[in-house]
């Protein structure tokens, strides 16, 4: 199962490279191809399990980042995408060391910081989780 999950995410990468028009690059072992024209990440700030203020833009800036808007009592989809970006995480160390995982509660009346440090750690303890007003 963890295997099928890693195919799924390599042969969706493998689509998505030959889909973009662009360069192909490589940094270390890893390769891919350079949007000719990025999005840039959103700069928002938000509170951390510790409750301490994180600005993602620039807490994330240069590293590889996956950006997950979830909450903690999804009963299926949530838990397991991030069991899969686990494992391809403990499949490929190298892209591990290199990536943060970033998820963001979009249920924050209920998603206490405390809870979403919980739920986290069940898939990886170095997965950031933020929370937030409505508004924010």
């Amino acid at each position: 199962m963890a295997s099928r999950g890693l195919l799924v995410v390599v042969a969706m990468l493998s689509l998505l490279a030959a889909a973009c028009a662009g360069t192909r690059v490589s940094q270390g072992d890893l390769m891919g191809v350079a949007m000719a024209d990025p999005t840039p990440k959103p700069d928002f700030t938000l509170t951390d399990t510790d409750g301490h203020p994180f600005e993602f833009a620039h807490a994330t800036e240069g590293e590889i980042t996956l950006l997950y808007f979830g909450y903690t009592r999804c009963p299926d989809i949530c838990p397991v995408h991030l069991a899969q970006i686990a494992e391809a995480f403990n499949q490929l160390p190298q892209v591990a060391g290199r990536a943060t995982v970033v998820f963001v509660s979009v249920d924050p009346d209920r998603d206490t910081p405390e809870l979403i440090r919980a739920f986290l750690d069940n898939f990886d303890p170095n997965f950031i989780g933020l929370t937030g007003t409505p508004e924010e």
